[in-house]
């Protein structure tokens, strides 16, 4: 009981995008761990984290947001469509694959 209001009481004093922020990331530590969990290779859990890292480096980038800012703008503003965001992550990897075989 101690250990859980100790915990508790850290949730209230992070900000809001903090606790948006560790709730994301406990989120993808899950997804992580459930890849584990059917594949049985950390080879696979390695290569998700990657790829979801890389995906957070093109919405810096592209956007100059964190996963969590894009979500928000997706889900609650509808100021960007999901569709359009991954379609431009997808014509980048497709244009960096391209130049690799080159």
């Amino acid at each position: 009981m101690q250990i859980k209001s100790r915990s508790l009481s850290n949730l209230e004093s992070k900000n809001p995008l903090q606790m948006l922020r560790q709730e994301f990331d406990d989120k993808i530590e899950h997804f992580l761990e459930r890849k584990f969990r059917v594949s049985r290779s950390f080879a696979t859990k390695k290569s998700y984290k990657f790829s979801l890292h890389r995906f957070e480096e093109f919405l810096r980038i592209k956007y100059n947001l964190d996963i969590n800012q894009i979500l928000v703008q997706v889900k609650d503003t509808k100021i960007l469509d999901s569709l359009d965001v991954l379609d431009e992550y997808y014509a980048i990897l497709s244009k960096s694959k391209y130049q690799e075989r080159k």
